[in-house]
């Protein structure tokens, strides 16, 4: 109320309800028109841009217009829904009721030839709309950076993300804070314990061997016959990160991620299992517990499980490591993983970040040990 009476002094040409977090649900939208309505100067526009994290762009449009009998309003609207995250009211949905329910005053297809031509090359790459990270920031009512932090990590279950997300002060939510986020991610990932007695049963196990690691991407596929061709030349110790399967003679699998370890329940008894501290050894037969946090480098994605597995080595004393299946990421999501349920489709933008922000990771991580890429990587090292 002290905010529309310093509008009424000023006396702009229009004055708006936005759905910044995108939480309003149409009696939430309702409420605040009235309080507008009915204390606004009558000669002053009211405004709504709406943002669909809910769904409810469409639907709170056109009860706004229902609800309004005395004033213009200005309704915001972008055609295809294009725009940041989950997007807007897409304008061609709404022109439609406008003609269907109001009164005939647009024209449709103009609207679909600016999406064919010119919006749908642009949202092959970089895509936008309904996104369950956009969805659990509204539900929580928090900055939808937040969530797409933590989903991007591609670590995380849906519930520790909504876990982590109602950690976030209600005073913080609204603003998104990247070193915050950062900070409730990774404590809760911590789990300290004292893995020296699981060092010690690693170095029996590998003695002097090489070792080779291998990754779910798509080139183990590609490249098979060419990685047997290496595994029948060494005497390796090979580990897998975040997968099992009969491809190839495993000694070990290697989880730090608890997304990949329920996308991985059937467990085989007879291949040793390597879990971080951060996970629970329930879902485990018999593992050996590493540290979490005395994995971890520094930045964004300092805890690439990659990179964690080849600091484990380095503190073993490992002179050597090969690597396969570890390509790096694509727009194009089957060029990704060669396990179908771990691919996902990425935009330009978070691909080249991803690539980027691991590169680094590697580089750090591969200082002072020896290594091999038996196949293809997009990753610069």
């Amino acid at each position: 109320m002290k905010l529309i009476k310093e509008v009424n002094e000023i006396k702009p040409f229009a004055f708006y309800l936005v759905d910044t977090l995108g939480i309003l649900y149409p009696n939430d939208m309702k409420r605040f028109y009235y309080l507008i309505d009915n204390n606004l100067d009558e000669n002053i526009i009211i405004g709504f841009h709406s943002h669909n994290n809910l769904q409810l762009s469409f639907s709170n449009a056109q009860e706004m217009t229902q609800l309004n009998r005395k004033r213009k309003l200005i309704i915001d609207s972008s055609v295809y829904g294009m725009g940041r995250g989950v997007g807007n009211l897409a304008t061609e949905l709404f022109a439609d009721y406008i003609n269907n329910y109001i009164e005939q005053r647009y024209s449709i297809i103009p609207l679909l030839d600016i999406t064919d031509k010119y919006l749908l090359p642009i949202y092959s790459q970089q895509k936008w709309g309904y996104a369950l990270p956009y969805f659990i920031s509204a539900s929580v009512k928090c900055h939808p950076n937040y969530a797409s932090y933590l989903i991007k990590k591609e670590t995380l279950s849906i519930e520790r993300i909504e876990k982590i997300l109602s950690l976030i002060r209600i005073e913080d939510r609204a603003e998104y804070n990247e070193q915050l986020i950062e900070t409730l991610y990774f404590n809760m990932q911590k789990c300290t314990i004292d893995d020296s007695n699981t060092i010690k049963q690693l170095q029996k196990l590998i003695q002097e061997k090489n070792i080779l690691i291998l990754g779910p991407g798509n080139s183990i596929e590609v490249y098979k016959e060419k990685i047997k061709q290496e595994i029948e030349q060494h005497k390796f110790f090979i580990v897998s990160i975040h997968f099992i399967n009969d491809m190839f003679p495993l000694n070990a699998v290697f989880f730090s991620n608890e997304k990949r370890v329920n996308l991985n329940k059937k467990h085989n008894k007879n291949i040793i299992h390597l879990i971080t501290s951060n996970l629970n050894s329930k879902d485990f037969h018999s593992p050996l517990i590493l540290d979490y946090a005395s994995l971890l480098g520094e930045g964004a994605s300092s805890d690439n499980a990659l990179a964690m597995l080849i600091r484990l080595f380095k503190k073993i004393g490992v002179k050597k490591i090969f690597l396969a299946g570890f390509d790096g990421f694509d727009i194009n999501p089957s060029l990704n993983y060669f396990i179908s349920s771990y691919k996902n489709e990425l935009d330009f933008e978070t691909v080249k970040k991803k690539n980027d922000e691991i590169s680094k990771q590697l580089i750090s991580s591969l200082k002072g040990i020896e290594y091999e890429f038996i196949t293809p990587t997009k990753y610069k090292l």
